[in-house]
Order: C-alpha cells, then structure tokens, then sequence
C-alpha cells in the first residue's frame, strides 16, 4: 500500500503543472529576503493588485451565507484552486469567521511540487500577499521543530500554492492573526496520529485549523479516469463517499477510501491528520460543493471543490479542536 501511495504521489507531481493550465494559472518563481516568503501566485491565481484583490475577496464574502451562526468553528477544509474557480466556494467556510477572535492559524497543505517524507515548515516570519504580510507563529514553528517528523524542506514551500491561497481570505476575515504554515509530505501508519497529537499541544482558546485540499482531480489530465460516462454524477458520487467519512470523522475510513478508489484528493493527508485532531463533540457540515467543470462545462477533465467546516454546537471551548 505504501509502495501504491508513493508512485501516486509522483505522478500527481508530473500533472501539477497541467493543472494550472487546466485552472489558467501559473506559478511564480520564489524570491526575497530569507525572512519573508513572498507572494508565488499574486497576478495569477488571484489579482496583484491590493485593492483588485480586496474587492474579489468580499465579493466572494457577500454572496456567501453564515452557515453555523451561534457555533464555533474549530477547523475547515477550504479549496486551493485560482479564485476563479474555487473562491466562491472557499467563501462559504471562511464567511463563518467574521469577528471571531482566532489569534493563531494552522494551515495544513499538501505539497505539489516536492515529494519528501514528514511534514515540513518554513524558517520565514512573514508570508507576504498583495493585502500585506502575515507574521509567522515563531515559537509555535520552533517548538514543533524540535520534535519528529517536522523538519524544514525549503523548496516545498517556494512554489506551494495551497498555503499561500488561503491567507486573503483570513486576511479579510481575521484581521490579525499569526500563521502556522505547514506542507504535509509523506506519512505512514502511526505517523498520523504522530503529527496531529504534536499539533494539539497549540492548542488554545483561539486556535483554527485548516486543511487546504481540492477533491477529485478527474480526466486524462490528470491521469485518473475511472469511468466514461456520466461524468458530473459519477465524479460528484465519488466525492461525496469521501466527504461522508470526512463528516463522520472517520480518517481510517476515509484513507481506506481513498486508496481503494485511487480518488485524487490531493490533501488527503492533512484532511486526515485535521480529523485526528478533533474532538468527539465536535460536528461537521458540508456548505459547499462545486467542480471546474461546472464554469468551463468540461467534464472531461475536471477538479472537484468543497468547503467543509467543523463546530461545536453550544459554542464553547473558544476554538480549541482539541
């Protein structure tokens, strides 16, 4: 099994670069200072410009509804795609965090471009975007650091998109906040139980976590085309089998499936170190649910996008997921 999720996790490596075409983005080449990891997607995945980009981000924001009002949301999966095609779908989760008092965010991504082993986080103190720079948790990072398997592979964060996308969002939302920049690479067996308890020790009055994952990536394409006709309501069948074990927090369940379908859930590993992270009164609750195919009506290669929020339903515990 270990041997299958290795080679699947090279190839999807080898059509990371056709996903951008399919999504009609491209990645910028990381430079700066050492200290500030500055924007790889400003002009592409989403506009340059500050005041541009304000605008898309709460024009997203106003056609979005709050879905959970009166409960806590500890922790989200959000989509990573080119705002044009998945922001209005990310909208939905991140509408729920206006004026809650989150201070420290942990974004759990996976890594697109560089394949290693453990979990990785960047030696930066800013993540820079059009809207301004977000200050990097120091003492949370270093203390994860000192522990097994984080470490700090510097090219998986130069490229990686899936951090990156999330923050004008947050920036829009939070206001103010510290980042926990974290890209999963690969893990095994225990691993994940591993990483999530190490995660849970931040844990705090105004802590949120979010994993950073599209769904399926379908089509020749992208090198997965398990059936050929019936495209929308099989790939959207296929999605919901692993959303609900998202849902019923079971991420045994949910790696099993994915590993039986070859599902290519490109965050498979955060989703499931996220769910291990939860506690037992904690509910999910799918808002949104969307596939490329839907705006550019091809089917034939296609990303699927869902916002997933989780909650506890009196409120309480002031964001703590565990």
């Amino acid at each position: 099994m270990a041997e299958k999720g290795n080679k699947e996790m090279r190839g999807f490596f080898t059509v990371a670069g056709l996903m951008a075409l399919l999504l009609g983005v491209g990645s910028a080449v990381f430079s700066g200072s050492p200290s500030v990891r500055p924007s790889a997607l400003s002009g592409s995945w989403y506009p340059a410009d500050r005041g541009t980009l304000m605008k898309e981000v709460d024009g997203f924001l106003r056609q979005a509804s709050p879905s959970v009002e009166g409960e806590r949301v500890v922790a989200m999966i959000s989509p990573h795609a080119g705002y044009a095609y998945s922001g209005a779908v990310a909208a939905w989760g991140y509408r729920n965090l206006a004026g809650v008092p989150f201070r420290r965010v942990i974004i759990l991504a996976p890594s697109h471009y560089v394949s290693f082993e453990g979990v990785s986080i960047p030696r930066v103190e800013f993540y820079e975007t059009p809207l301004g720079r977000v200050r990097v948790d120091r003492n949370a990072c270093d203390s994860l650091l000192a522990k097994s398997p984080f470490r700090t592979v510097t090219q998986a964060h130069e490229r990686e998109h899936a951090v990156e996308i999330q923050l004008p969002f947050l920036q829009r939302t939070l206001k103010e906040f510290t980042l926990v920049p974290i890209v999963v690479g690969e893990l095994e067996g225990d691993q994940y139980r591993v990483v999530s308890e190490q995660l849970k020790t931040l844990g705090g009055a105004d802590m949120l976590v979010i994993a950073s994952s599209d769904f399926t990536h379908f089509g020749p394409r992208f090198g997965y085309v398990p059936f050929v006709d019936h495209l929308r309501e099989n790939i959207s069948r296929l999605d919901h089998g692993a959303i609900d074990l998202i849902l019923k927090k079971d991420w045994q369940g949910f790696l099993a499936y994915r590993n039986r379908t070859g599902a290519t859930i490109c965050g498979f590993r955060p989703i499931a170190v996220l769910i291990q992270m939860l506690r037992p009164d904690v509910m999910g609750r799918l808002l949104r649910y969307r596939l490329s195919g839907d705006i550019t009506g091809d089917y034939v290669n296609s990303v699927s996008y869902a916002s997933i929020v989780f909650f506890r339903e009196d409120g309480g515990g002031r964001g703590d997921p565990g």
